[in-house]
């Protein structure tokens, strides 16, 4: 078994890759260099694998497997205690996520969005008092990191927060869960701070875009035999067909047309609709009690979304603002700061 603990080692560069002084790491000269792209700074990390599929499975399996020995292993009624929790979230759990929560005892079938849904959005809410304070801490490292790694437009104080949190987090991995931990994923989830700085937006780098092309490629294979060239092959006769592109654009359109939801005073003297849908071009709105929340650009509050209406063929929303927000958490540092809020009491008015 081999391991990797500790930090602040010695990053490699280009200058000794070219020289060779990896010894233990490169077999001969790469031609990396010969396309203009830099070993160390143009190949990152892939998060997909790296950190859900990766980071939070094992953590998954070392609280109900008990893989990592027995420090972390949860109880069986712990274990159904965090699986319950999280398949109750699917009745909250809007459509944009492309899999709802399922149980967590049988690891082995859940996919790599799930992984990311369940680090992301979830473990904040479903962990707490099922896993001990330190793990739960420890667990926060990473979801804070993650959430401000896969922003547009980072600062130099969110990625120093990230740097800082990915190095507690490696830090202190061996003494929660064992040496036998500190894989190759926990060592190199150091280094995607660098990625991001170079890169940008994590979620812009990561494989997710790949996969869900899965279904592309197998449609354009017919056998087994040289797949790459096959697929080359259905290119090249999509691109000897013209074809004409509709100039028609994808306009936001409702539906669900109803009579029973709340008016708001500013519009019992106008001609209007109530619809429960609406889908633009990006995102989906339903009145129900999962995909109807948002939160405002212009004083970043958040609010539960009432109403659709059609007023002079324009679409109005109806809101109700949350008339307290709190922090979810305050160690490491506060949820707000990452976008995690326990919202409290709507207020009355539209």
């Amino acid at each position: 078994m081999m391991v990797f603990p500790g930090i602040n080692f010695d990053k490699r560069n280009d200058r000794d890759y070219k020289r060779l002084v990896y010894e233990d790491h490169q077999k001969g000269a790469t031609s990396l260099f010969k396309l203009g792209i830099s070993p160390t700074l143009n190949t990152p990390f892939e998060i997909m694998h790296l950190v859900y599929l990766g980071l939070t499975l094992k953590h998954l399996e070392a609280w109900i497997n008990g893989k990592y020995g027995y420090v972390a292993k949860l109880s069986k009624l712990f274990s159904e205690e965090l699986s319950r929790r999280y398949e109750s979230l699917k009745e909250y759990c809007p459509y944009d996520f492309a899999r709802q929560p399922r149980s967590l005892l049988k690891l082995g079938k859940l996919k790599a969005t799930e992984f990311r849904h369940f680090l992301l959005y979830a473990s904040s809410a479903v962990c707490k008092d099922v896993i001990t304070n330190d793990h739960l801490l420890h667990l926060r490292f990473l979801v804070i990191a993650m959430r401000t790694l896969c922003r547009n437009n980072l600062t130099d104080k969110q990625l120093l927060i990230a740097k800082t949190c990915l190095d507690a987090y490696v830090t202190f991995a061996p003494n929660l869960y064992t040496l036998a931990f500190m894989s190759y994923n926990v060592h190199s989830v150091q280094h995607i701070v660098d990625d991001a700085r170079s890169c940008g937006n994590l979620e812009s780098i990561s494989a997710f875009v790949y996969e869900n092309n899965m279904p592309l490629f197998k449609k354009n294979i017919r056998n087994h035999p040289k797949p790459l060239q096959q697929f080359a092959n259905r290119l090249r006769e999509r691109q000897g067909i013209q074809h004409i592109q509709s100039n028609k654009s994808i306009s936001p359109k409702v539906s669900i047309k109803h009579r029973e939801g709340k008016i708001p005073v500013e519009l019992t003297t106008y001609c209007y609709e109530q619809f429960k849908k609406y889908e633009g071009a990006h995102f989906c709105i339903i009145v129900d009690n999962r995909n109807n929340f948002c939160q405002l650009k212009d004083d970043h509050s958040l609010c539960k979304i009432e109403n659709i209406f059609v007023v002079n063929d324009q679409v109005v929303v109806a809101i109700k603002k949350y008339e307290t927000t709190e922090d979810v958490f305050e160690e490491p540092i506060r949820s707000s700061s990452v976008g995690i809020f326990k919202c409290k009491k709507l207020l009355n008015y539209m």
